[in-house]
């Protein structure tokens, strides 16, 4: 009987408590409803409304600095100014046109806070053909006012460059004067987050894409949003001039980017006849010009494999099977159009991680078009490792390295040719030193075999042993190759190096090879692995599209 009591009471209070945590709960999304602040979240000197309010009144005032006091991590990074002179001026209209409207209540997550705010600016996404129609206007005025055809037009028949350019300077002008067409909203869900005794914004893509139009779409240095703003009005200018006058559309990544844009899958191709690939490179035309490549429609490839390849404005990549001097390469030969699309990643976007992942699945993490396994930096303690300009390790006497810097170069040093931290550092900064690769040797430079007659420490180059290898061609052009291990004992890595002979390759080196030597396209393995298993490693060197995504 008193055990009966018991389990009543026990099955009463449980119901009491339930009901007291609904009501809490209730209450709480009552007073995040009313404006006020939900039970739980901590009041401070610094209200989260009044955070809202003192960051964007700052900012319809045009002081940025002020703003960025209400920003976690101390800036938003819109403190830049273009230094091309249309790109100025848009944003000068950009800035000048923001107008904010703060909502009701809060949404609560864990200890932090969300609140949406209407952001209303200019887009200037969609003016092209407005630009386009006011300097053809223009134009034809001239046309029709010119005592001699010269003043306008060209010998080839085209209009007068300084013309165009002027009349577009006219458009712009009048644009940023009267933009009232290509006002936007945004409703955002802008993070709050209390640290310090005061709430403060936590800065996202939706903010930032919202407060440059559309035009910026990451988070990031002033450096990076700065370059963003500049690349999209350069495009806009090409796309309001087209048939016009000629400005080229150039696209690039923000140094600072971890994940790149997703290549689109209609990009990607795949035949087993090269004869099929004519047609894409006739589409690369324009990014291609001026290259010499390797790859041919009648390159004799290893019969019944796959040939893929990918192509957009700002990329071309062909992969392919073919046996030289009795060793089977797997090759992938890349232009970019711009040397940000060039870039290394290490997992978990750290030095410091101790974690380690699939090929596949880093280049899957960043939006690889293709990717090629790297040096394995964190398996051992040796080389010069440069990370996002960082010097993380000097040991500059054990291992030759390949540098790249932010002109997409590989930089080669001789092992002992740098051995003080401060001679490293120096030349980092000399250089401009992206990042660096620090397995080795150094196969090819200038044109000429260099492989060290000495014993290298790692990679055992005169053993049978897959290979991977990243080469370049000339500038923006390069050579990815892994040689798997076959029966004859000829993988060495001066067999190797004999066969990048024949084919031209300027620069080459070693990277970590065995079971590691893996080559990827659209997220998949285009050699075979040893033991037909990926091995989980630290890093990846990629090559990623720049173009944008849609929205």
């Amino acid at each position: 009987m008193h055990k009966g009591l018991d389990a009543l009471r026990i099955a009463l209070a449980a119901t009491l408590m339930v009901a007291a945590i609904l009501a809490s709960g209730a209450l709480a999304f009552m007073s995040a409803n009313a404006g006020e602040l939900p039970i739980g979240i901590p009041e401070g000197e610094n209200e989260p409304v009044c955070a809202l309010e003192g960051f964007f009144a700052r900012l319809k005032a045009g002081d940025l600095e002020g703003a960025d006091r209400y920003v976690a991590g101390g800036s938003l990074g819109l403190g830049w100014a273009p230094e091309d002179e249309n790109a100025a001026l848009l944003w000068q209209a950009q800035r000048e046109s923001w107008e904010f409207a703060i909502g009701e209540g809060y949404a609560a997550q864990g200890a932090a806070l969300t609140r949406q705010v209407t952001v209303s600016g200019l887009d200037f996404s969609a003016a092209a053909p407005a630009i386009h129609a006011r300097v053809q206007a223009m134009l034809a005025q001239d046309t029709e006012d010119a005592v001699f055809a010269a003043d306008v037009l060209t010998e080839d028949g085209g209009y007068v460059p300084e013309l165009v350019m002027a009349h577009l300077r006219t458009a712009l002008e009048e644009l940023a004067e009267s933009p009232e067409d290509f006002r936007r909203s945004w409703t955002l869900t802008v993070p709050l987050t209390f640290a310090d005794g005061a709430w403060k914004l936590v800065p996202d893509q939706a903010l930032i894409q919202a407060l440059t139009g559309g035009a910026v779409r990451e988070t990031g240095s002033a450096e990076a949003l700065c370059a963003g703003y500049e690349m999209f009005v350069n495009n806009l200018v090409s796309a309001s001039l087209e048939g016009l006058a000629v400005v080229p559309k150039v696209y690039w990544l923000p140094e600072d980017t971890v994940v790149a844009p997703a290549p689109g899958a209609e990009n990607f191709g795949v035949s087993k006849n090269p004869a099929d690939t004519a047609e894409v490179i006739g589409r690369s035309a324009a990014l291609l010009e001026g290259k010499h490549l390797i790859w041919s429609p009648d390159t004799e490839t290893m019969s019944g494999r796959d040939i893929r390849w990918y192509a957009d404005e700002t990329i071309f990549a062909v992969c392919w099977k073919q046996s030289i001097n009795r060793l089977g390469f797997n090759f992938c030969e890349i232009v970019i159009g711009h040397p940000s699309q060039f870039r290394r990643y290490i997992a978990d976007d750290s030095f410091r991680t101790v974690r380690r992942y699939l090929p596949t699945q880093m280049a899957d993490t960043v939006n690889a078009v293709v990717a090629l396994s790297g040096d394995f930096i964190k398996y051992r303690q040796l080389g010069i490792c440069v990370y996002r300009r960082e010097l993380c390790r000097a040991d500059g006497e054990t291992l030759d390295t390949c540098f790249v810097n932010s002109g997409g170069e590989l930089l080669f040093v001789h092992r002992g040719e740098l051995v003080t931290e401060a001679d490293i550092q120096r030349y980092i900064e000399d250089n401009d030193v992206l990042f660096s690769l620090c397995f080795g040797p150094i196969m090819i430079e200038n044109g000429e075999n260099v492989l060290p007659d000495d014993p290298y420490p790692i990679g055992q180059p005169g053993d049978n042993f897959t290979r991977c290898v990243l080469c370049q061609i000339e500038e923006g052009h390069y050579l990815l190759a892994t040689v798997n291990v076959s029966n004859a004992k000829n993988v060495t890595l001066r067999n190797v190096t004999a066969a990048l002979l024949t084919l031209g390759v300027p620069k080459a080196y070693a990277l970590d090879g065995g079971q590691t030597a893996s080559l990827i396209i659209g997220g998949r393995l285009f050699n075979s692995v040893d033991f037909n298993e990926e091995r989980t490693m630290s890093d990846i060197i990629y090559f990623a599209t720049a173009l944008p995504e849609a929205e």
